[in-house]
């Protein structure tokens, strides 16, 4: 009983400091913008605190292990099937473009990939200097089926989107 409490202990003061990075990561983000690594460490430490609770409830039921592992192991493959239909560097820049941070036009058009150029281009068409064909930015083309991607055909159908728009008289 003793270790048990001190184990229930333990788990309280680790969500307490997870849930106080968080806030620190809010402040970030709050003063200095959205990020990669500021997006990754949100997404890992929603899961920390998820995984902490999940054990905080094998803990107090007395839940076997095989509960608690396939409970994370369903969550972390939730997480990382829902991650893979998010564009990230678009979400960033949106979010950039849209607080009141002032934006940091270095990051946003020579850190983040091609899913951020339809967002960039219609906040600011001249923020970025893209090498424009024809007035499109240029975005890769996959040369064969293995580099398709959802995110790729995505970006492409919103640049076909955006320029055909703007060539409408």
């Amino acid at each position: 009983p003793v270790l048990r409490a001190l184990l229930l202990v333990w788990i309280a003061q680790t969500i307490w400091l997870t849930f106080s990075s968080v806030l620190r990561l809010d402040l970030y983000v709050d003063a200095y913008g959205l990020t990669r690594l500021r997006v990754a460490a949100g997404i890992w430490m929603a899961l920390v605190l998820v995984g902490l609770g999940m054990i905080l409830v094998q803990i107090t039921r007395a839940r076997p292990n095989t509960w608690l592992l396939r409970r994370v192991g369903l969550l972390g493959a939730a997480v990382l099937y829902a991650c893979c239909f998010v564009s990230f560097d678009a979400v960033i820049a949106r979010y950039n473009l849209t607080s009141d941070v002032k934006p940091d036009w270095f990051y946003l058009c020579t850190y983040l990939g091609e899913a951020a150029v339809p967002v960039l281009l219609a906040a600011d068409p001249q923020g970025c200097n893209y090498q424009h064909k024809a007035g499109i930015p240029r975005v890769s083309t996959p040369r064969d089926w293995r580099e398709w991607g959802f995110r790729n055909a995505r970006v492409r159908h919103s640049l076909a989107e955006m320029t055909e728009t703007a060539t409408r008289p």
